[in-house]
């Protein structure tokens, strides 16, 4: 846009249409008083997309105006083709310079839009608590001019700075602006090149965020003690370091500092380059961190030894919920000592230890010991080497399993006996909605015999049942593919994508359908749905 030497009620008319007259007139008459409004009119980047907003919220109001930005400039402002730079340093100066600017934001009346909708529509009315700058790529200036915004943004709740690529610099001077984000329960960094060196400077300024800032009195050498009387006071934090290049070291400086991390309640490490050490030093910190509900460590380095270690740190963990070791070589040992530890952690909802190297061995000693898990929702224990034996141990306890909702068994090298076994005790888990088996040794004619399983579970509504083998006979593959799909009470259809070809099993099966298209679609491995009343099943053959 050109810049105008008009004044700026002109500048104001000249963006409205005739026919608008009267909008222009209602604008200049709130603003023309308003120190702020008049320092913000006269800035190129502000009024033209003032007037397009206009139409989002009638009357415009510098308040309105400024809360928006605030809340949706990544995703408003920069779709006007807005250079990025122009807009952040246009805000943070304005801001910087306008006393009592974060007292216009807060006035903002969100709550007049909530009491016009009908009571049982306010749990969806969005509260605009959450930032989402993913992907934006911001430099280290621009991190700076972002801060300036802190003090204005008080009911921001959730801040998702991912993928950005900026420095330990940037990330530095973010985190030591966080106080004044004084309602903040989650800071996402995933996927930012911040590495240890910057972790090691960052981590020590993390605790300047408000929900994490803690009294002398609250230093307890016993904090497990006070946690009830302190809940609350100091409000969950959500801290998210997924894919931030750290190493042992990085984790180090974290657990050093971790006695100020104390109400962190979540803490997602996934996707780094921890190892045996670097999880020794987090478990000594557990400690501190004894507020913990959710711990993400998959795809690390982690072995027998670190599974060991962060086993004997469980003990202070009493409240956790959420365990992910996935895609870490822990082996059948570490499996083993970690399984003797479920006692501390009787809160267990979520456990995924897929790609861990165990094999029958650590499934037998996971399953003697899930009595202590009452609350388990979830088990993964996809792509280990579970065989049939492990199939049967599981199965033996599905009745200590009466609240899992989703079980993944995916590449177990279970075969069809194995995959028997578990589905005549199915109706054990009462409140189970999704099977996952796909990847296994099942061939195709014992599939009658898992369809009862399936439909003794009436909670269960997706079960994936992709990779099962077959003989050579291809006629025979119809065949029985055509009974599972008649025991089911279902219907088939191939998909691919968005798109799906159905046919009718009946007319195929009687000569009036095109078998030769079927039988190549399953022999191609063509992914095939197949839809009862209630339940899905995944299928295809391999």
């Amino acid at each position: 846009m050109e810049e105008h030497n008009d004044t700026w009620e002109e500048f104001a008319t000249a963006y409205f249409c005739d026919s608008d007259a009267d909008d222009a007139r209602v604008v200049i008459h709130r603003c023309s008083t308003c120190p702020i409004a008049r320092c913000l009119l006269q800035n190129k980047v502000f009024w033209e997309p003032l007037c397009k907003f206009r139409h989002i919220c009638q009357p415009p109001t510098i308040t309105s105006f400024v809360k928006y930005c605030v809340d949706f400039g990544a995703e408003y402002m920069f779709s006007m083709d807005i250079d990025r730079k122009d807009f952040y340093e246009f805000l943070s100066t304005a801001l910087a310079s306008l006393p009592g600017i974060d007292d216009v934001i807060s006035d903002c009346q969100i709550q007049n839009d909530i009491e016009s909708l009908e009571e049982d529509d306010k749990e969806t009315v969005p509260e605009h608590h959450i930032l989402n700058m993913d992907d934006e790529h911001l430099t280290d200036c621009e991190i700076k001019a972002f801060c300036q915004l802190f003090p204005c943004m008080k009911h921001l709740k959730t801040l998702v700075l991912s993928c950005n690529d900026f420095s330990p610099e940037g990330a530095l001077h973010l985190v030591q602006n966080l106080g004044f984000l004084t309602s903040l329960e989650e800071l996402d960094l995933t996927e930012n090149k911040i590495g240890d060196a910057g972790l090691s400077k960052i981590i020590p300024h993390i605790r300047n965020a408000h929900n994490l800032k803690v009294t002398e009195s609250d230093s307890s050498m016993n904090p497990a003690l006070n946690l009830l009387s302190r809940r609350t006071f100091h409000p969950s934090f959500c801290l998210k370091l997924n894919c931030t290049r750290m190493s042992d070291v990085g984790v180090a400086a974290l657990a050093v500092n971790a006695r100020h991390l104390r109400h962190v309640t979540e803490l997602d490490l996934g996707r780094n380059r921890i190892g045996d050490d670097g999880v020794a030093s987090l478990a000594n910190s557990f400690c501190h961190l004894c507020r913990l509900r959710v711990l993400i460590l998959y795809i690390n380095v982690i072995s027998c030894d670190g599974a060991i270690a962060l086993s004997r740190g469980l003990r202070f963990l009493q409240y956790l919920q959420v365990l992910s070791l996935g895609a870490n070589d822990i082996g059948d040992t570490g499996v083993e000592e970690l399984a003797r530890h479920f006692v501390h952690v009787p809160n267990m909802e979520v456990l995924k230890l897929d790609h861990t190297g165990m094999s029958h061995k650590g499934v037998t000693a996971i399953v003697g010991h899930l009595y202590h898990l009452p609350f388990l929702r979830e088990l993964d224990l996809g792509k280990n080497n579970v065989g049939d034996i492990g199939a049967r141990a599981l199965a033996e306890v599905f009745p200590w399993l009466s609240r899992l909702h989703d079980l993944f068994l995916w590449d177990c090298g279970i075969s069809s006996s194995g995959a028997e076994s578990i589905s005549h005790r199915l109706s054990y888990l009462a409140q189970l909605r999704q099977l996952h088996i796909a990847n296994n040794d099942i061939t195709l004619d014992s599939l009658p015999a898992l369809a009862t399983g399936f439909l003794a579970t009436s909670s269960l509504t997706k079960v994936d049942l992709r990779g099962v083998r077959v003989s050579q006979d291809s006629t025979q593959t119809v065949e029985d593919f055509y009974s599972f799909v008649q025991r089911l009470k279902g219907s088939a259809s191939f998909y691919s994508g968005c798109q799906e070809n159905i046919f009718s099993w009946q007319m195929a099966v009687s000569g009036h359908g095109d078998l030769d298209y079927i039988k190549y679609h399953l022999g191609n491995g063509t992914n095939t749905k197949i839809e009862s009343e209630r339940l899905t099943i995944l299928f295809s053959i391999r």
